[in-house]
């Protein structure tokens, strides 16, 4: 679990898509807002367990085994989220890239890519 602080005014981003305002705080209550894409359900708790108690399905949050497939390599390179030039952006011949600083940010957001699906994806 993630534990942050933030202020009235400030905004907490949950990867490009979603995004939780602190709208305002009154004794105990804080009051927030939350930007997520139509697809994404947002519940309070009790409203979440109310609807999987009625056996209602919800959205997995899981990557599908599409997504899955995907070179999490040629994801970095869509991105791009170091400005790399063409060259910089080369594959390695197994895995990750041929230039070394390239490579260490690669590793970096593949932890990134992990950590965000469950350890779905395992190139190096």
């Amino acid at each position: 679990m993630l534990i942050l602080t933030r202020r009235v005014g400030e905004t907490i981003r949950i990867n490009n898509d979603i995004a939780v305002h602190i709208l305002g705080v009154k004794g105990m209550q804080t009051r927030v807002g939350v930007e997520a894409p139509a697809g994404v359900s947002v519940h309070r708790q009790e409203i979440f367990e109310r609807i999987r108690a009625q056996g209602d399905d919800l959205p997995s949050t899981a990557p599908s085994s599409e997504a899955v497939s995907v070179d999490p390599r040629d994801l970095f390179i869509a991105v791009n989220p170091i400005g790399a030039s063409e060259a910089e952006l080369e594959k390695g011949p197994v895995s990750g890239f041929v230039d070394d600083r390239t490579h260490g940010d690669y590793l970096i957001f593949l932890a990134g890519l992990q950590a965000g699906t469950g350890g779905s994806y395992v190139d190096a």
